[in-house]
């Protein structure tokens, strides 16, 4: 009879191998699909290496401010290390490999919290991955209005575009400071869910709402921005390492609008995650670029170093470490 030690331990086992599976099937599949030229690829890191190297360590920086951002947060119900943070952020990565819509991560995060403190760890979650979403919609709505505005032919090519400039110009400022508000006056969704009678049985979980002052509020919103940042400036290096030959101010004007469009629109698996990305971004930066290989390989690049290589440090959390906590 196997003791509770070494089944857990196959399990693990069994659990490792198959994420290392599924891992090398998303990556072979996307290179697969879009016939990437590794040999270009290769050929432009090797030219390059100090800027790959870099891009690299800014993978580190961006999770790690993700892991300061979500320990700001979580401090509310339960005092965490950024160690601690570190190693939730990363397992969370790992299992929104293998789930729908990347809904995992929630779950990757709260394991490591005491068990009275999940539910309320989602909900935590949920706020700080509506400010970074807030971030997204903020960056890529003025993008959209500096592209509109500077290359006004761009609309030509954007056949959804019939409305006057001024016309986008406000829904996006109406749209965005209702958003903005909203997110800085949580305690707004405690106070409607106290309205509603069948919701009182669950004031401890929407409590949770009210928690947070609006300078904390803006604390988490700009450690967002700064993630933001990161991430932005690892795409664009990536770009011109690459030979994407495109002016710097259009790529800074599109990777926000690449990302906007990609943040917003649902995914089921991170296959089409992946898949989505690089149709869109071909398609954007098809607009002022030949140079599809290029734009795909940098799509593909930080795919893999921002969500493979840290699911990849996940599931070594989480092989060694002992999930639950009383």
């Amino acid at each position: 009879m196997l003791s509770k030690k070494t089944i857990t331990l196959l399990l693990k086992i069994g659990f490792f191998v198959f994420a290392i599976f599924l891992l090398y099937q998303q990556i072979t599949n996307q290179t697969v699909a879009y016939q990437f030229d590794f040999s270009y690829l290769v050929t432009q890191v090797k030219d390059h290496w100090a800027l790959i190297f870099f891009v690299l360590l800014m993978m580190f920086i961006n999770w790690t401010l993700e892991a300061m951002k979500w320990s700001l947060l979580i401090n509310k119900i339960e005092k965490v290390s950024l160690r601690f943070s570190l190693k939730a952020i990363f397992t969370g990565i790992t299992l929104s490999a293998f789930t729908p819509n990347k809904i995992g991560e929630y779950g990757g995060r709260v394991l490591y919290l005491k068990k009275g403190n999940k539910i309320q760890g989602v909900l935590i979650t949920f706020i700080g991955s509506m400010a970074q979403l807030l971030t997204t919609i903020l960056f890529g709505s003025i993008a959209i209005i500096g592209l509109l505005y500077i290359f006004p032919s761009v609309s030509q090519s954007i056949e959804f575009i019939e409305f006057p400039y001024y016309v986008y110009l406000l829904i996006i400022i109406l749209v965005n400071s209702l958003l903005l508000f909203l997110f800085l006056n949580t305690d707004i969704f405690t106070k409607m869910a106290s309205r509603i009678s069948f919701l009182d049985r669950y004031k401890k979980f929407t409590v949770i709402f009210s928690l947070y002052k609006k300078q904390e509020l803006i604390k988490v919103l700009l450690f967002g921005f700064a993630r933001y940042i990161v991430f932005s400036v690892q795409f664009f290096i990536l770009l011109k390492v690459l030979g994407v030959d495109i002016a710097s101010l259009y790529a800074i004007l599109l990777i926000p609008i690449m990302f906007l469009v990609t943040s917003i629109l649902p995914v089921w698996t991170p296959i089409t995650d992946v898949s989505f990305k690089l149709l869109v971004s071909m398609y954007l930066f098809g607009l002022f670029s030949a140079n599809y290989i290029g734009v795909s390989c940098a799509t593909f690049s930080i795919w893999i170093i921002n969500f493979i290589l840290p699911a990849l440090i996940g599931l070594v959390f989480l092989f060694n470490t002992k999930i639950y906590r009383t």
